[in-house]
């Protein structure tokens, strides 16, 4: 009988230890890092009238980026990403990549800089911590899979 409850008491600490152990699948993302950002400034200059750039980033790993550049609408691109040891990379949900980028938060959480890693020419993106307009979601294209003509991602 004691055989038999040690038995059965080592099938439970076994379930238990399975039961904690850490999802491979899920995507390494920082906590800072998620939230709502407006591009601020690009390689050292405000975004023109017509160039508009915000990410959600989520913690499930997911991005939401509703773009506007040169043209009269914001689209929205989505995909997935990873944020681990201040290296930034993605997947746009057609399967592009984006550019890998090291990045940086303010110490008070509300400025990042993202910088394309290997990038001869200083590719530095700031954005700061803000909510993404209603009229700017509202207006945005379905999620896209694909260029259309020659809009470029962003990211």
């Amino acid at each position: 009988m004691k055989k038999f409850i040690y038995i059965i008491f080592a099938a439970a600490v076994m379930a238990a230890c399975i039961g904690c152990s850490k999802d491979s699948s899920a995507p390494a993302v920082e906590k800072g890092i998620t939230g709502e950002w407006q591009l601020v400034r690009w390689i050292g200059h405000a975004p023109a009238e017509d160039f508009g750039v915000y990410l959600e980033l989520n913690a499930d790993g997911t991005f939401n980026m509703y773009q506007q550049l040169e043209e009269p609408v914001y689209r929205l691109y989505t995909g997935t990403f990873t944020a681990e040891d201040n290296v930034f990379s993605g997947t746009y949900s057609d399967g592009d990549k984006t550019e890998t980028y090291s990045y940086s938060i303010s110490s008070d959480g509300n400025s990042l800089t993202m910088t394309v890693v290997g990038s001869a020419s200083a590719d530095v993106s700031v954005y700061d911590r803000r909510s993404i307009p209603e009229d700017v979601r509202a207006e945005a294209d379905l999620p896209l899979k694909s260029e259309t003509g020659s809009v470029k991602k962003f990211l």
